[in-house]
């Protein structure tokens, strides 16, 4: 047995699947009630098998989770298919008893068996026949036999999903991958991705996401939630984000396996200069008379320029009006028919987010004589 991705040498089967009681087998398939019992089933390599079986390591305890059984009769067919199954794989390791003829285990003791068990492990992971089963990786002969403890333990009462199947089980899966994080980074104390909740939301994506897997930042783990293998995401406290610095981002797995790391950046918001005013249109218009009308009827000014920041607002006469930013240069706003009924000068201003000012450009109302 190996844990994943390392060499584990514990005692051949005393370790053999001493995690099996865990019910997160990776390996888990149909049945193996429609197996089968071969001829020597129910001979002398079964009670050698028992007694072999008998003095593993392999505890099984209530809430095992290993084979799926109805009925008596069902559970004896799980049990001929992997007695019949083992036996297969020491015959292809051409290993018998003394007398070396079909049928002959009766030479062989059970401290033998087991031996000659731990080579068929050797040869499971050798020809990569293996499972993942509660984090570690097990040979198919590891799964075979703590299924037929936990049988022979429990008796009738056997009741659970299957831990292993007659093909070659499936080989150790890999770590995760991390190849994106949306976003990459935010200012110090500026909430992202903010859901209706108020909170924000860090996105990664890449591969080999498992159920249950978890995003780390920093070394927090974070409330996370799996949309698929390759995309999750989760909730990110504001404390993480408070001050400027580089934070690790990682994905671990249930298993323990972890990702590459990427860095999720903390920056400080840039000081930027206060917007400049270089022209507006129009630059007036006559008292009570409509200019740059749009078809909702409401007149609209454009005021042109440089620094204009998304949010910024348009004054006229210390009124804000209802703004839109097209670019760092250019921006708009509706004109209450109010501001220019009476013939004056209204000054007009651009204010950024960060409340910084540009300098002053004039809009004149004249007299409709004038």
């Amino acid at each position: 047995m190996r844990p994943c991705g390392k060499w584990s040498r514990r005692s051949v089967l005393a370790a053999a699947v001493a995690v099996a009681g865990s019910s997160a087998a990776v390996c888990a398939s149909p049945r193996w009630s429609d197996a089968e019992p071969g001829p020597e089933a129910g001979g002398a390599f079964r009670e050698l098998l028992h007694r072999a079986v008998a003095g593993l390591d392999m505890p099984c305890n209530p809430g095992e989770v290993f084979l799926s059984t109805e009925a008596s009769e069902e559970r004896e067919r799980d049990v001929d298919g992997l007695v019949t199954s083992l036996e297969d794989t020491l015959e292809r390791l051409r290993v018998r008893g003394e007398g070396g003829s079909p049928g002959s285990w009766s030479g062989m003791d059970a401290d033998r068996l087991v031996r000659v068990l731990a080579e068929a492990i050797e040869d499971d992971f050798s020809k990569d026949r293996l499972c993942i089963l509660a984090g570690w990786q097990v040979s198919r002969t590891e799964c075979r036999l703590a299924a037929l403890k936990y049988l022979w333990e429990r008796g009738p009462e056997a009741d659970a999903a299957t831990a292993c199947r007659k093909e070659p089980l499936r080989s150790l899966a890999p770590a995760p991958e991390l190849a994106e994080i949306v976003p990459p980074r935010t200012f110090a104390g500026e909430p992202f991705t903010v859901q209706p909740n108020g909170q924000s939301v860090v996105n990664v994506y890449g591969k080999g996401f498992n159920p249950g897997a978890k995003i780390l930042f920093g070394d927090v783990a974070l409330d996370s939630a799996l949309g698929h293998s390759g995309w999750m995401n989760a909730y990110v406290p504001a404390g993480l984000f408070a001050r400027e610095g580089v934070l690790d981002v990682v994905v671990r797995n249930p298993d323990g396996e972890t990702s590459n790391v990427m860095r999720f950046e903390v920056i400080s918001r840039p000081v930027l200069p206060p917007p400049k005013l270089t022209r507006i249109e129009p630059p007036g218009t006559a008292a009570g008379v409509l200019f740059t009308v749009q078809p909702n009827g409401k007149s609209v000014i454009n005021v042109y320029g440089a620094g204009f920041e998304p949010g910024a607002e348009i004054l006229l006469g210390g009124v804000a009006l209802p703004s839109s930013v097209g670019n760092p240069g250019w921006m708009n706003a509706y004109v209450p028919a109010g501001l220019f009924a009476r013939e004056g000068v209204l000054d007009v201003v651009v204010r950024n987010p960060d409340e910084k000012v540009s300098n002053v450009m004039r809009f004149e109302v004249v007299s409709r004589g004038g």
